[in-house]
């Protein structure tokens, strides 16, 4: 694990902000975290204790620690920079975070609930968006030179944080995507100014969750390959080992991040077309352009389908999607936007159809949430507007035909393997 510092931080930030220089230490640190994650992918939870005040679990981990705020305000701003790090500013979670005061947080729990991590964690999903969008250079300079760097020097974090126990953050890290978290909460000696390196994410995501997968459902598929755009370095014997089993695809020319998930995407059709345009058939019509997922009906026409629930592409969709991407009079977008519409989008100049993924009993196949989220209803507003279909739950959550959920961990991933497989196996 490397540590980066002020002196090394333009090593890792080609782009580093002008005002970089003049910000306080605390606020150098928050700039380059949320700068990482923006480029590798990830959240930055930045905790205050308004936000932990009846969670006893934290708070004697916690003393008094301030927001820092840049420019933001109780009902928040767009901006899209505050405790809980960078979000996109026009995305529904976004808004549906902006509607939720820190005081309100507590009402989603219950007194039996105050100690529980995950509880915790799984609120963090809830309002937070794992996929940043560069922000704007004129709101960048707005949020870092609010009011001059005297103000903001008078708002730095008065009492750090004490070390937070390590249990809590073994269950923050199985549960969301990435996290990076102040490293004045892993020890007391730690600097403002010390920033976790963001590689060390992607080594984590292809050694747990890529892993999970590898050793689970995937090895039932006829074919599958861990898209990658590099290795992690420094590995140990068994995680080289490990690696060398996994049926790796190494993709370049892409920069890391989410805000190049519409290129990584398209190349990753590129790699299935020109390896296994003939490989595979469905039941369903392999010459008909259509596609197969969980069903937006907003922002393009005719809908598309949620990218973290994934989606299924026809052999004539992929052919089409291919040769729209190598013409150069193609409406497609190159790289940028949010992958999942920037992709629907393309296929439908294209001519390609959103297919109907529910059953016979209108239950769900694709899942943009986790199962205990479609089951017991817990699901952010934005998905009843979103969704073609009416969101339903409990034992109508999820057809018995289900193909994907999101937002579900390794062990999770082990844990509903052995449930599904294991089961079975007993009962035969």
């Amino acid at each position: 694990m490397k540590r980066i510092t002020k002196a090394t931080a333009k090593q890792y930030i080609s782009d580093i902000h002008s005002a970089f220089d003049r910000l306080i230490p605390a606020h150098q640190a928050d700039y380059v975290r949320c700068r990482l994650l923006e480029i590798f992918g990830g959240m930055y939870v930045d905790i205050d204790i308004i936000a932990l005040r009846s969670f006893k679990e934290w708070y004697d981990y916690l003393t008094e620690y301030d927001i820092v705020g840049y420019s933001w305000k109780p009902d928040g701003d767009e901006i899209g920079i505050g405790t809980l790090g960078p979000v996109r500013a026009h995305h529904p979670l976004f808004a549906h975070y902006k509607n939720m005061s820190h005081t309100l947080l507590n009402r989603k729990f219950t007194n039996k609930t105050h100690n529980d991590v995950l509880q915790w964690a799984e609120l963090l999903r809830e309002i937070i968006v794992p996929k940043f969008h560069k922000l704007l250079e004129k709101n960048l300079t707005r949020a870092l030179m609010f009011d001059g760097p005297t103000t903001v020097g008078q708002i730095v974090t008065r009492n750090p944080l004490r070390p937070i126990n390590e249990s809590v953050i073994q269950a923050l890290n199985m549960t969301v995507p990435y996290l990076m978290y102040p490293n004045s909460m892993m020890t007391k000696s730690e600097s403002e100014q010390q920033i976790l390196d963001s590689t060390t994410l992607l080594a984590n995501t292809l050694l747990t969750r890529a892993r999970a997968v590898h050793e689970t459902w995937a090895s039932r598929c006829d074919k599958y390959y861990f898209i990658c755009e590099t290795i992690p370095k420094n590995l140990t014997n068994n995680e080289i080992h490990l690696i060398k089993s996994m049926p790796i695809a190494s993709i370049n020319n892409t920069l890391p991040g989410y805000d190049h998930l519409t290129l990584k995407s398209r190349l990753s059709f590129r790699f299935a077309y020109e390896n296994h345009q003939n490989d595979f058939d469905c039941k369903q019509n392999k010459s008909e352009p259509i596609t197969f997922g969980y069903n937006f009906k907003l922002y393009v026409p005719n809908g598309y389908h949620s990218g973290g629930a994934s989606y299924v592409l026809s052999r004539e969709a992929l052919k089409r999607f291919y040769l729209a991407n190598n013409d150069s009079k193609s409406k497609c977008r190159e790289d940028g936007g949010s992958e999942d519409i920037e992709i629907a989008k393309c296929l439908r100049s294209v001519g390609v159809l959103l297919g109907k993924s529910i059953d016979q009993h209108k239950r769900e196949r694709f899942h943009p949430l986790n199962l205990n989220d479609h089951f017991f209803g817990r699901v952010p507003d934005w998905l009843g507007q979103y969704a073609e279909n009416q969101p339903l739950f409990g034992y109508d959550c999820c057809s018995e035909e289900t193909i994907s959920f999101h937002y579900v961990s390794a062990d999770e991933q082990y844990k509903m393997d052995r449930i599904r497989y294991g089961a079975r196996s007993l009962i035969a």
